[in-house]
């Protein structure tokens, strides 16, 4: 697992060794309540520089990602530069989204 159980935003790596099948299923509706928003992100193709702050905005890291990579964001803030053209990356994140001016704010 990437995250901690008890963070909003579950995300998992897994490595299938054998053949396996998953059930049909789906998941029961539970009431869930969260107070930020947390992100992953992954890159499939080309890159782009990820910068991480701490929670009082100061430079944590710096760092390039490529494709195949993943970066699970649980606070803190962030910046996003692309560094190639046709860069394409998965964004995911925990909703639902109310729109800039109430989600975000600039560090």
């Amino acid at each position: 697992d990437l995250s901690p159980e008890s963070e909003f935003i579950q995300v998992s790596a897994r490595r299938f060794e054998e053949l396996i099948k998953v059930e049909p299923h789906k998941h029961f509706k539970l009431d869930r309540e969260t107070d930020r928003t947390q992100e992953t992100w992954i890159i499939i193709q080309g890159s782009v520089k990820a910068k991480i702050f701490d929670l009082d905005d100061k430079l944590l890291l710096e760092e390039d990602l490529f494709s195949g990579d993943c970066i699970v964001l649980f606070r803190g803030g962030h910046s996003l530069e692309v560094l190639e053209k046709n860069t394409i990356m998965y964004e995911v994140k925990n909703g639902p989204y109310f729109g800039k001016l109430n989600d975000k704010t600039n560090i």
